[in-house]
Formats: structure tokens, sequence, C-alpha cells
């Protein structure tokens, strides 16, 4: 039953147009400043994905998602890897 209840609650919310769960990692305080920092080390590659991740606060896989949001589009239109 509380799970049900769990549940219509966070259903309620999302009708109401809140969001449900984590706020994003860039909503976090000064995110913008240090990766303003980190992004240019990691393309040159003079920082390391876990050194940049740590530095940032997140994990890998939210370093990587993060990069590849940032990435220009490939010239052919293919997804990058």
């Amino acid at each position: 039953m509380l799970a049900e209840r769990t549940r219509a609650g966070m259903d309620r919310a999302r009708r109401q147009g809140k969001r449900v769960g984590r706020p994003p990692v860039t909503a976090r305080p000064k995110f913008a400043e240090r990766w303003a920092e980190v992004r240019p080390a990691v393309a040159a590659g003079t920082l390391t994905h876990a050194a940049a991740a740590r530095r940032l606060g997140v994990g890998q896989a939210e370093l990587l998602r993060l990069l590849r949001q940032a990435a220009p589009p490939h010239p052919d239109g293919m997804p990058r890897e």
C-alpha cells in the first residue's frame, strides 16, 4: 500500500508539472564555473575523465553524458560513440 500511495503522489506531482526526482547536476551552485574550467582540459587530454569527475563531484558516467551533450554534432549526422 505504501508503494501505491508513493506512485500516486508522484503521478499527481507530474500532472501538476512538478519535477520528480533529483535535480540535474547542472543545477548545482557554481557547477557552470567548474565545468568551464574542466571541459577544455578534458578535451585537450591534460585531465583524465576520472580526475575531472572527481573535481566536478559527479560520476564518470555523468561526466561522459555531459561531454556528449557538449560535443558538436558529427558531420555525417551519425551519433558519436
